[in-house]
C-alpha cells in the first residue's frame, strides 16, 4: 500500500511540473519493469523537440526515476539532435546505457565501417 501512495506521490509531483513546462495536453501512465521499477510515461501532444526538452526538464528534476516523454506532434530534430537529447536525458538521470544480451558493439562499428 506504501508503495502505491509513493508512486501516486510522484505521479503528481510529475503532472504538477508539466503544468510549469509544456503548454500541451498531455496524459500519463506508470508502468512496472522487472529492470527499471515504475516508469512514468508521459505523452505530450506536442513536437518532438519540446517533448524532449520537456523530458530533460523532467528528469533534472525527478534523477532516478526513469520517465519516458511521447510525443503525437511531428518529428523536428535530426538524427543527432535525438541522439543527443536522449544521452542529455539518461545523464539527467543518472542512467547508464544498457545493452541487451548478445549485444556486440564490436559488430556494431564493424557494420558501419563496412557501409
Amino acid at each position: 500500500m506504501v508503495r502505491g501512495a509513493v508512486v501516486e506521490a510522484i505521479r503528481s509531483a510529475i503532472v504538477h511540473e508539466l503544468k510549469h513546462l509544456a503548454n500541451a495536453r498531455h496524459s500519463i501512465a506508470v508502468v512496472e519493469d522487472a529492470d527499471w521499477g515504475y516508469i512514468y510515461i508521459v505523452t505530450l501532444d506536442t513536437s518532438a523537440r519540446k517533448a524532449l526538452e520537456v523530458n530533460l526538464e523532467l528528469q533534472k528534476r525527478f534523477p532516478g526515476i526513469p520517465i519516458v516523454v511521447k510525443w503525437t506532434g511531428s518529428m523536428d530534430l535530426s538524427e543527432e539532435d535525438l541522439i543527443d537529447y536522449i544521452v542529455k536525458i539518461a545523464r539527467a538521470g543518472g542512467f547508464k546505457a544498457r545493452a541487451p544480451p548478445g549485444f556486440s558493439s564490436v559488430e556494431v562499428v564493424r557494420g558501419a565501417r563496412e557501409e
